[in-house]
């Protein structure tokens, strides 16, 4: 399950062209190989392990100068190297964010989004605090789109344990959005393997997201955006005036879930509500089959690689995970080629926060004493 996989990648894909790109896409099978001579100084937190490591180093940026961006929610700070692994500077948010913090974006080499649950913080990317703006929603992520345009993804709340996801294009500088994008269905966690209960004035939630259908937005470097739910079949391009450009379409069958895929969660959800002293008619709750849903998304992650190539990452039918599947779109929507890159001899098996930059793949992962350890790695 991914829930009790620690992955937070810090990747680095060798630089290829465009058409390199595609050729080795339609290879098939691909490899990896790990240059030993790429290492960083930075002395690595070593205290926590496990998902908590994962929660603490998050959100991968790359500005147009090639410097990368870090953030360490804990500590509220912001890490910045340069694209050779050296530590270029490290900023402390605390005075200017009071909130506990989600994520950041980058915009051009000009400005730092920080977001909390209700706001974001604008900065230069020097550190120098510019405006906070707070909104009516919740806020779960933000994405650079282009000059000062960012997309917001999170959720507006429908009454007690429902909620709506919610997308919107924003200006930073007229403090408008430009567009919105709501999804009308009725978000997955309410209805299917999540437990939620109330203990005194507190609603207290316990779920297992992994089969859950998740909203997506990816910036292409042409301007234009993904806005797409794992749920569905049909993910929409759009342009940086909100209007749909175009769309893509995934014709292949979700994975069904099996009777070990219910027993899992079952096991982990059980040992989840022993651990918060739940009720012990939750319990209950849990055990029919259609507590669970019948099928898994049609895909965990997207990706943009630095030549504007879209990447489907599917669910991998087999079962010893030592490949990452994926499917191939042009940026308009066109598809490709189905292609596999080979990761049996690394310590992950899922992308995650990552990000493409001039022909490069940034992300990093810990080692197996829980330690961050940064890889560059190409593609053969």
């Amino acid at each position: 399950m991914m829930q009790s996989i620690t992955i937070i990648l810090f990747l680095l894909l060798a630089t290829l062209n465009g058409s390199d790109l595609i050729e080795k896409y339609k290879a098939g099978n691909l490899t990896i190989e790990a240059d030993q001579n790429f290492n960083t100084s930075y002395p690595w937190y070593e205290g926590v392990k496990g998902r908590a490591l994962t929660d603490r180093y998050t959100n991968l940026e790359v500005n147009d100068e090639g410097n990368l961006f870090i953030l360490n929610r804990p500590t509220k700070s912001l890490l910045v190297f340069k694209n050779n692994g050296d530590l270029l500077s490290e900023f402390d948010l605390k005075n200017d964010i009071e909130e506990s913090i989600r994520g950041i974006c980058t915009i051009d080499d000009s400005y730092v989004v920080v977001n909390s649950l209700s706001a974001i913080y604008l900065f230069t990317q020097e550190g120098v605090f510019l405006k906070c703006v707070n909104f009516d929603f919740s806020v779960y992520e933000v994405i650079g789109i282009d000059d000062n345009l960012i997309a917001i993804r999170g959720f507006v709340t429908q009454g007690y344990g429902k909620s709506k996801d919610y997308v919107a294009l924003y200006n930073i500088k007229s403090e408008k959005v430009v567009s919105e994008y709501n999804f009308n269905r009725v978000n997955f966690y309410e209805r299917r393997e999540t437990v939620t209960w109330q203990v005194g004035s507190t609603y207290l939630s316990i779920g297992i997201p992994d089969r859950a259908p998740r909203t997506f937005v990816r910036s292409l470097r042409n301007g234009n955006f993904i806005v797409a739910n794992s749920g569905e079949p049909i993910l929409g391009i759009f342009g940086k005036d909100g209007i749909r450009k175009g769309k893509l379409a995934l014709t292949y069958s979700r994975k069904k879930t099996t009777i070990h895929d219910i027993e899992v969660t079952h096991k982990e959800l059980t040992e989840a509500l022993q651990r918060k002293n739940a009720p012990d008619s939750l319990y209950k709750v849990i055990d029919p089959a259609e507590f669970y849903h019948p099928e898994w998304p049609y895909y965990y992650d997207i990706m943009v690689d630095s030549d504007n190539n879209i990447l489907i990452f599917k669910y991998d039918e087999s079962k010893d995970h030592v490949f990452l599947v994926y499917r191939v779109f042009s940026s308009d929507g066109e598809f490709v080629c189905e292609s596999r890159l080979d990761i049996k001899d690394y310590n992950f098996d899922r992308l995650a926060r990552f990000v493409f930059y001039d022909g490069y793949l940034y992300g990093f992962t810990p080692t197996s004493k829980d330690v961050p350890k940064i890889y560059k790695l190409k593609i053969l």
